[in-house]
């Protein structure tokens, strides 16, 4: 179809300046994520539609996380947050008041204007998301200074994590814009949709993607990303963000304490699946300023730090994080595919 646009269905709405002046910022989705939305049936596609915003539930520990990323940084200034949501403006006023009322600021929240594929007749694409999200991460990334760091936060439900390591995969280099949109193209984005990406897919520089996290929903399967998601974090625990925010500088030690008090107060994470989830985050990012971090913040909650080093030291050797070495454009083309194919055969059973 001629002249479509992707730019079209963004709706983006900025408080404040939008964070454009952080250094540091979570880029968030919100279904299934933030929020326990449930849309798998006509039923509840409704019954989401017409919630207020105090019944909506927000997903375990999210909003402290995110509350204690926005505001309890490493530097000098309070970390950006961002959302991009696949769910229409209409959604945006309760979702927003939800926010409000778990106390969680943003920067900016993207919003899909379904209107604009109704008029052009393409119902079809009222639940296909890729290029969307991808063109909602670029507009986001684009407003971002120089040099600035950026966490994508996801799920299992949709295709996050293909979007993510795509745009991932397109900021630092490993696949030109043309492979690129065959990456796309790949993951079932419209021939329409393509075209209509390329006037939004500018180049992007000196911007870093830290890390990506995907929470994994209960009853969803995953499809095998293989290489392309070996350096993602899959969580189940939102405190497992907040802990691995602490160690890649984003968010401040000091706020350690309070934060495993809430998941043991608010959550009933017994202190023992917190000390569990202490020693995964370490495993993945061993290091000395890292471990006396946990310690201390585990020490406020009673458990002595000779008991965490002794845990610690029993399960030895670390299986740190692979970070993935950058890949040929074919190869990452190439897994991209398989990445597919497995999707496809989970969408079958």
């Amino acid at each position: 179809m001629a002249g479509y646009s992707v730019k079209k269905l963004i709706d983006r709405q900025i408080h404040g300046d939008g964070g454009v002046s952080f250094s540091h910022h979570m880029i968030c989705d919100i279904d299934k994520t933030y929020l326990e939305t449930d849309f798998d049936t006509i039923y509840q596609l409704a019954r989401t539609a017409l919630e207020e915003a105090h019944e909506k539930r927000t997903v375990k520990g999210a909003d402290a996380i995110l509350r204690t990323g926005k505001w309890q940084s490493q530097g000098p200034t309070p970390n950006g947050l961002h959302f991009v949501s696949a769910s229409p403006p209409q959604m945006r006023e309760v979702l927003l008041e939800k926010m409000r009322l778990d106390d969680v600021s943003w920067d900016s929240a993207i919003f899909k204007d379904q209107t604009y594929n109704l008029r052009k007749g393409r119902v079809d694409l009222l639940r296909h998301h890729i290029g969307y999200k991808s063109a909602a991460l670029h507009m986001i990334m684009a407003s971002l200074k120089k040099d600035s760091r950026v966490v994508l936060i996801g799920d299992s439900v949709e295709d996050d994590c293909f979007v993510y390591r795509g745009f991932k995969g397109f900021l630092r280099g490993e696949v030109s814009l043309s492979g690129y949109l065959q990456y796309l193209e790949l993951g079932g984005t419209d021939k329409d949709e393509i075209e209509g990406l390329k006037e939004v897919l500018t180049p992007l520089q000196d911007l870093d993607i830290t890390q990506i996290y995907i929470r994994k929903v209960p009853g969803y399967p995953m499809a095998d990303g293989g290489l392309l998601s070996t350096d993602v974090i899959f969580f189940d625990h939102f405190l497992e963000v907040g802990l691995d925010l602490i160690a890649l500088g984003f968010i401040d030690p000091k706020a350690l304490g309070r934060m495993l008090w809430g998941f043991h107060n608010q959550y009933n994470l017994a202190r023992e699946e917190l000390v569990a989830l202490c020693m995964h985050a370490y495993q993945r990012r061993p290091s000395e300023p890292f471990f006396s971090d946990l310690a201390e913040g585990l020490s406020q909650i009673g458990i002595q730090t000779s008991l965490f080093k002794a845990r610690l030291d029993a399960v030895k050797p670390y299986e740190a994080l692979e970070l993935t070495k950058p890949l040929s454009e074919q190869a990452f083309l190439n897994v991209a595919s398989h990445w597919v194919q497995s999707a496809r055969l989970i969408n079958r059973k």
